[in-house]
């Protein structure tokens, strides 16, 4: 990592002395805050999400900030910020963790776990001037969107199921795979700026998932684009174009943004 860099980190790889080590370097770090880790305030004092929750819920807020310090022996001064979930969202956290805790043996969730259940929490040594409350939520889900990338790349492209070859014979293959990819995320992302429409609520979308699906099954008309004259190459553009405008839309969803809408909030004008 180098100086001025963001990490975003899943709760799989949260570790607080790689997050030390992102400020010894400059760096900044956004993280989803792991439920073993404890958070204190400036006298060593362990905060009380109980009491949080309770303060929250008689002033009517849902989102709240604050310094803290992360971890009993790094002390690592971060901003935590809270969000309040749904009660359903609530509800099936509970389920998964007693699910969780039956399978290792235990009856009974501690009380502390079942409170942090709660909130969606969030640390990150970032300053408000470059990352604000209103960026993290949707900036944390860029990390899923890459998520989702790789499992279209598996799922679409079988990527990860090469079978048993030479060597050689292994690389060209997953270069070929890799090279069709390219192609495909290339006419995806042409098409998609044409495709853009603002809806009353939400921008109409092209979904890279579906989108990637169908053009899988196209590669007979994408190759013939690339073999044949100009007229024939636009006349498969042109029925490319039409079968991914069918039904090939990014599934609105209230409230929350999608992807472009995400670069949109937090990309660099200056």
């Amino acid at each position: 990592m180098d100086k001025g860099d963001l990490i975003l980190r899943d709760l799989g790889y949260f570790s607080t002395p790689v997050f030390e080590n992102c400020t010894k370097k400059g760096a900044f770090f956004l993280s989803r805050l792991d439920s073993s880790t404890n958070v204190y305030d400036e006298s060593g004092n362990q905060i009380s999400f109980k009491d949080i929750y309770k303060l929250m819920q008689d002033s009517g807020t849902i989102e709240k900030e604050m310094v803290v310090y992360a971890g009993k022996q790094t002390k690592l001064p971060v901003r935590l910020i809270l969000q309040l979930v749904p009660d359903e969202v609530y509800a099936q956290r509970i389920r998964e963790k007693t699910k969780k805790s039956k399978g290792q043996g235990r009856e009974q969730l501690r009380e502390e776990t079942k409170i942090r259940c709660r909130f969606t929490l969030f640390i990150t040594n970032a300053e408000v001037s470059h990352l604000s409350v209103k960026q993290v939520f949707p900036l944390y889900r860029l990390r899923w969107q890459i998520e989702l990338r790789f499992k279209s790349w598996k799922s679409v492209f079988k990527i990860d199921s090469l079978q048993k070859m030479k060597e050689h014979r292994y690389i060209i293959s997953l270069l070929v795979k890799l090279l069709l990819i390219i192609i495909n995320l290339q006419i995806v992302n042409s098409l998609q700026q044409s495709f853009v429409q603002p809806g009353k609520d939400k921008i109409k979308i092209l979904s890279h998932n579906k989108a990637l699906k169908t053009l899988k099954t196209l590669f007979d008309e994408i190759f013939g684009m690339l073999r044949g004259t100009v007229r024939e190459a636009k006349e498969k553009a042109q029925y490319i174009q039409e079968r991914l405008w069918e039904n090939h839309w990014l599934e609105s969803k209230k409230k929350k943004l999608c992807l472009p809408e995400i670069l949109q909030l937090i990309i660099c004008t200056s």
